[in-house]
């Protein structure tokens, strides 16, 4: 055991179980097993590489899970917000069923069924608990700083969301999605950011993909076929 590192990890944790579908079923896919055993040798002789972090040193609190490298979708450390399903909400669930439909599937369409929104199952709005703002403005100079700074014109706004949505036309597929909607205040226009690999089908799908089962793993979760 001198100079051997031994990891145990699994890559996540239970995606299809009876409470995959609740907050705390999205917190433990998050959180896959991790055990490590390190030898002495290696804490004597580190490499630091400008992304990852000593785990024998201490973690900064304010440290964001994009410096780490982890994706917003899968990130477990961001406030989480339920919202009620409006209209507003409802135009970003078709929005990635229309991402599905004519961007994922475009091609596969003679074997793939086109999908539909069925319900809205919950939705998050996704927003840091830590502030980016660590100046300490007093009111007494705050009035100095606004007389020698001019506030920067704002063109867009930026809201990130969280979906839990069912579909039609698969077999009832549920799928979890990070959605952007980034507001253009010139053109007074919103334009949604998708993105395909932080999509999560919460749902078994077996075999009702069989139609492209080998040769587009990709497309598995996606793809209900037209000929069963």
């Amino acid at each position: 055991m001198e100079n051997t590192i031994l990891i145990l990890m699994s890559d996540h944790g239970p995606r299809f179980n009876v409470n995959r579908k609740s907050v705390k079923g999205i917190l433990k896919e998050r959180n896959p097993f991790f055990s490590m055993y390190i030898p002495e040798l290696f804490k004597k002789n580190e490499i630091n590489d400008g992304r990852s972090l000593s785990l024998f040193n201490k973690i900064q609190n304010d440290r964001r899970c994009d410096q780490a490298g982890i994706d917003q979708h899968w990130c477990a450390c961001l406030k989480r917000t339920e919202l009620v399903v409006d209209k507003y909400l409802e135009k970003m669930a078709i929005e990635f069923i229309n991402y599905i439909n004519e961007v994922i599937l475009k091609d596969h369409l003679d074997k793939c069924a086109k999908l539909g929104l069925d319900e809205i199952t919950r939705v998050y709005k996704l927003e840091t608990y830590i502030s980016n703002d660590k100046r300490n403005i007093t009111k007494k100079n705050a009035s100095l700083i606004k007389r020698f700074l001019q506030e920067p014109k704002i063109e867009k706004d930026f809201r990130n969301f969280f979906f839990q949505i069912t579909t039609s036309n698969n077999n009832g597929g549920i799928y979890e999605f990070s959605i952007t909607d980034e507001f253009d205040f010139v053109k007074r226009k919103s334009n949604y950011l998708i993105n395909k690999n932080s999509i999560s089908r919460v749902n078994k799908y077996g075999n009702s993909s069989h139609c492209i089962f080998n040769d587009y793993t990709d497309l598995r979760k996606f793809c209900f076929c037209k000929n069963k």
